[in-house]
């Protein structure tokens, strides 16, 4: 009798581990579905949908320096800190996303600092500058050449993001494979925003466009 308990009890047991291994896998491939997603709509639409991540990335700024401030400030509050963290993002997005320009130059610089302290990790406060340097020079080029860099920047982006992620829901590991897939989705991606863009402007010019015979009637 006592064999027959124990016997259940391991079968119970395999069971509940089973039933948490397959609850554990759904959910991860629930969640690379999800980046998936994300990966794919940066990479064919991220020049389109840039007032979005700007609007985003000023959010984060301004949460980030508003628990820096906090933290400068001394407070010991939790609800203090996340008020002051929320309202300084809140203000920072919707600067970031009227004015469009600020909130290019707040991505671009913002990425490039942030590998900058990644790949250098400064330990003086002169490097702490050239990390400071790289980022303000990222962003004065992101605003000069705005729209090629968007476009680099997001199908580059997503393109890594989704061939890692399906890679990772497909069970495909090894070197060629990962290679492959961000190579693929990326060249798509680029090709496809370049286009779409690039006739999206030529209909605006052909729009704005006045022909000749319609200029002399208005003259006359």
């Amino acid at each position: 009798m006592n064999q027959m308990m124990d016997m259940l009890g391991s079968v119970q047991q395999m069971t509940e581990r089973f039933s948490a291994m397959d609850s554990a896998s759904s959910a991860v491939r629930m969640v690379y579905l999800v980046v998936i997603v994300f990966g794919i709509l940066n990479c064919l639409l991220g020049y389109r949908l840039l007032r979005f991540w700007v609007m985003l990335v000023g959010f984060g700024t301004g949460a980030g320096g508003g628990w820096l401030l906090a933290e400068k400030m001394g407070m010991e509050s939790r609800t203090t800190t996340l008020l002051m963290m929320v309202g300084i993002g809140i203000v920072l997005g919707i600067v970031a996303f009227l004015i469009y320009k600020f909130g290019i130059f707040l991505v671009a610089a913002g990425i490039v600092f942030a590998a900058c302290l990644y790949l250098i990790h400064p330990t003086t406060s002169f490097l702490f500058f050239v990390c400071v340097l790289a980022g303000t020079a990222a962003g004065v080029m992101g605003v000069r050449y705005a729209k090629e860099m968007i476009i680099l920047g997001t199908s580059l982006l997503g393109g890594v993001i989704s061939g890692i992620s399906l890679c990772g829901l497909l069970g495909f590991e090894g070197f060629p494979y990962g290679i492959l897939f961000c190579g693929a989705f990326t060249m798509a991606g680029l090709l496809i925003q370049v286009l779409t863009n690039q006739v999206k402007e030529e209909e605006r010019e052909e729009e704005t466009s006045i022909p000749d015979g319609k200029n002399e009637e208005r003259m006359k």
